[in-house]
């Protein structure tokens, strides 16, 4: 046992020397490398002009490439080059990205914006595709919110007439079940938000049955303080229902 783990030691000593050896040849190749590229740097840059010229992009991406690797990036007019194939690149991504995809196309613009600018043309793809990402999340929010509701008020509106004040619209039931004895409750308030009086009226249609809408009236005694309104839906007899309002 004992000759078992001293060969093992021997076996595990020679891997160790042999990958030392390795990566001192690996380093002084490097170093080589590194040494021919600095020497000749004028030239690699110069072909970076040239091949930019005949656009031919994967030939100067390699050279960029090799200033990159040998921590040349700042030489002359490579970063310039670098940030005219990072937007060529970006643009030729962006303009495989169906409009449909508005976070997609809203990462890419922010980028070009950002390497170039000045150019009014990304500016406004920023902005454009900001507008739609907050419309596609708004529009997401107000789905998770209709689910969770059973009503949903698709319209109403308030006024005085002949000393009155009248709240009527029209409500949908989004349950998937029937609903009885649903009650329209409206609460007054003065533009200072202290309440000044609340009615409430069944709606019209009893039962209102799965994706029936129904007409709503409520009429109270108007008070001219009355400035705004506040609505909600309950049972007659029970608590109150949970109603989707569409924000617009």
């Amino acid at each position: 046992m004992e000759k078992g783990r001293v060969v093992a030691a021997e076996l595990a000593a020679k891997k160790k020397a042999e990958f030392e050896k390795e990566e001192i040849k690996r380093k002084e190749s490097e170093s080589k490398e590194k040494a021919e590229f600095e020497k000749n740097i004028e030239q690699h840059y110069q072909s970076i002009v040239s091949y930019y010229k005949k656009d031919s992009l994967s030939e100067a991406r390699y050279e960029i490439a090799l200033f990159e690797k040998y921590n040349k990036s700042d030489y002359k007019g490579i970063p310039n080059f670098s940030r005219k194939l990072a937007i060529m690149d970006l643009e030729q991504k962006v303009a495989g990205i169906p409009a449909s995809d508005a976070k997609a196309n809203l990462r890419l613009y922010e980028k070009l914006a950002e390497l170039n600018p000045e150019s009014e043309r990304y500016k406004s793809k920023v902005a454009h595709y900001k507008s739609k990402v907050a419309y596609y999340e708004k529009e997401a929010e107000q789905k998770r919110l209709r689910a969770e509701c059973d009503l949903e008020l698709l319209n109403w509106s308030w006024g005085s007439n002949y000393g009155y004040a009248i709240a009527e619209g029209q409500i949908k039931n989004i349950s998937g079940r029937k609903l009885d004895r649903v009650e329209a409750l409206v609460t007054y308030y003065d533009n200072k938000r202290n309440m000044i009086s609340s009615d409430s009226s069944l709606i019209e249609y009893r039962p209102l049955l799965p994706d029936q809408t129904s007409p709503f009236k409520v009429m109270t005694s108007y008070n001219p303080a009355m400035q705004k309104a506040n609505i909600e839906f309950k049972f007659m007899f029970g608590g109150r229902i949970p109603t989707f309002h569409r924000k617009k």
